[in-house]
């Protein structure tokens, strides 16, 4: 499709490409390489014979009829924001209709216990191709268990409020789903890019599932990758933390992805694989809770996992976004 800077699509899931072929060694564990690598040599000659014998016959005939072609596998786009549009314009700007919606969290407690409010008011384009979420000190009400301490931003995609409750913006099963951030660092902040099942208004947490492409919690140099899934009082998390190269820092620009396939999913920090999981280590739960489409959140929490901040540290915080892309592959 024609995708300008910010668009998507809400097309038919396309089934995801087929599992790569597997390798001679799994057809034959015990016989040497080369002993392999002759039992292809046969086929190779009989093709070759037929071929010569067409040409001199003067049959026009290819060689390429002789070659089994599978169908090719493309990749689309379903949704793309640039974060294009002058500073201090609205997350939504450019779209002929709302994508992101805050999400004060009133009605799902945002996991957590945050001391943190989430206003529409903290996410804005800084006019340089950036969302940012921002964090401050100072707020009003009562946040979990305790009184607010702060305010921040929280986007989804869920609506939690009016006439269309439940339903989302953008959803889509299976595919890779990336995002270039960079991340405030310091003891008490707590960023996340993550997916939740869009049918979380009707069956909740963590039955509608969760994957987290990134949270950072511990330090300037870890990436947490979870998934989460189960049922009320029996959740179920799977993941780790991964630590970035020498030299690097969650302060600077990185690109975070998840490819998600009926088999499984895959994390990957910068192009570099960093953890999977399979959909036969989730067990039965996969097809309940990984098996629907799932809609994109990112956030900047303060406090919870991440603890208090310090007094050190540097306020505001922000959370800077340079692009979001969902793609799909099919054939």
């Amino acid at each position: 499709m024609s995708c300008r800077p910010r668009c998507w699509s809400t097309g038919s899931v396309l089934s995801a490409a087929p599992e790569p072929w597997r390798a001679l060694r799994e057809r034959a564990p015990d016989a040497p390489i080369a002993l392999l690598a002759r039992r292809r040599r046969p086929r190779f000659l009989v093709a070759l014979v037929i071929a010569v014998a067409l040409a001199l016959t003067g049959t026009s005939i290819g060689l390429a009829l002789l070659v089994r072609h599978a169908p090719p596998v493309l990749t689309h786009s379903t949704f793309v924001d640039n974060f294009n549009g002058p500073a201090g314009a609205s997350p939504n700007y450019g779209f002929a209709h709302r994508v992101w919606y805050s999400d004060p969290c009133w009605r799902t407690g945002c996991g957590g216990d945050t001391p943190t409010r989430y206003s529409s008011a903290n996410a804005y384009l800084d006019g340089h191709g950036h969302l940012v979420l921002v964090a401050r000190r100072g707020a009003h009400g009562t946040c979990g268990t305790g009184p607010c301490l702060y305010t921040s931003a929280r986007l989804t995609m869920v609506r939690w409020s009016g006439p269309s409750y439940g339903s989302t913006s953008f959803s889509q099963q299976y595919g890779t789903f990336s995002a270039r951030i960079k991340l405030p660092t310091g003891k008490g902040f707590w960023p996340a890019f993550w997916l939740v099942g869009s049918n979380i208004a009707r069956v909740g947490w963590p039955r509608s599932g969760e994957i987290d492409v990134l949270e950072a919690y511990h330090g300037p140099h870890l990436v947490e990758q979870h998934v989460a899934f189960g049922r009320a009082g029996r959740v179920h998390r799977y993941g780790s933390g991964w630590p970035l190269p020498a030299g690097q820092s969650l302060s600077g620009w990185h690109t975070y992805t998840v490819v998600w396939s009926p088999s499984g999913i895959t994390w990957e920090v910068d192009g570099q694989t960093t953890l999977s999981l399979s959909a036969a280590q989730v067990g039965p739960d996969w097809a309940s809770e990984f098996e629907h489409p799932f809609s994109l959140i990112l956030d900047l929490a303060v406090g919870g996992l991440a603890g208090m901040p310090s007094p050190s540290a540097h306020w505001p915080a922000k959370m800077l976004v340079a692009w979001v892309r969902v793609t799909q592959t099919g054939h």
